[in-house]
Formats: structure tokens, sequence, C-alpha cells
């Protein structure tokens, strides 16, 4: 089940990641970080609240934070920096899309899997299977490669724009 969980994930992370760059692509108000996530945050809401209500909410009002106003609002308080953490990182997103492009964001998605495995290593203590180090080498020469390809088409673009400068007709 977790698995499945984590795959469907990245699935709507990669599909959230490309339908914002078509989103600046046809729109280009919405290039704007704040914009978007004003566009997006509606359809957001609404898929998340009902399980928010279902699945956290029972478990909030059985646990000790709602014992007190206290802990109720120092649970409120947390929330609340985690919404904001949560929409400074999905400007940071959004502006990555806009300067690159979704895949480009994937590649560094991956790259933050790679450091969450180094620091559960460093930190947790955390042994790598051979099955963990075949797929962060697969990873690793993944990214790499798609840097190889990006550079050889920036080259390809430079060559071409600076082509026709300075001929004489």
């Amino acid at each position: 089940v977790g698995i499945v969980l984590v795959l469907l994930a990245s699935v709507s992370s990669g599909l959230r990641w490309a339908l914002l760059q078509w989103l600046i692509q046809i729109d280009s108000v919405s290039s704007n970080v704040m914009v978007a996530i004003y566009r997006f945050t509606p359809s957001s809401t609404l898929f998340l609240l009902p399980i928010a209500l279902v699945v956290e909410f029972p478990r909030f009002l059985q646990s000790h934070f709602a014992s007190s106003a206290l802990l109720t609002s120092e649970a409120i308080c947390i929330g609340c920096f985690g919404a904001i953490l949560s929409i400074a990182l999905i400007g940071f997103e959004i502006f990555i899309v806009k300067l690159t492009s979704s895949v480009t964001l994937g590649i560094l998605g991956q790259a933050k899997e790679i450091a969450q495995i180094a620091l559960s290593m460093l930190v947790y203590k955390e042994t790598m299977s051979v099955r963990t180090a075949i797929g962060l080498s697969i990873s690793l020469i993944a990214a790499n490669f798609y840097k190889l390809i990006k550079q050889g088409e920036s080259d390809d673009e430079d060559k071409d724009n600076d082509g026709g400068v300075g001929k004489k007709e």
C-alpha cells in the first residue's frame, strides 16, 4: 500500500508540474507565483479538505492537543507554520517551472530523494541495501544524462543564435 501511495504521489506531482507549465505557457499572468497559487488553491482545498476531515480530524479530537486550549492553539500555530512553509515551497516550484521546465523540477525532485537517503544514513544510521544502491545509481546516471542532454541543447541553441551574427551580405 505504501509503495502504491508513493507512486501515486509522484505521478500527481508530475501531473501538477506539467499542468503548471502548460498554464504558464498559455497564460502569461500565471507566471506570477501568487497568481498561480491563487488558481491552484481552490481545487487543492476542495480535494484535500474532505480527506483531512475524515482522516485527521477524528485523530486530533482523540489526541492530547484537543484537551487544552493552549495545546490546541499550539497545534494551530504549528499547522500555520507548515502552511506558510508549504506555500513558500510551492512558490519555489512555480519559479523553477517558469524558468526551466517540469522535467527539470522532476530531476530536482530526484536530487532531493538522494539527499534524503544520504541524510537518513547520516542522522539515523540507516544502512544502504543493494536495491537502494542500484536505485540511487540509476537516479544519478539519469540525472547526469539529462544534464548532458540539456547542456547539448543549450549549446546548439547558442550556435544557432550566433550563426547569423556578424555575417556580411
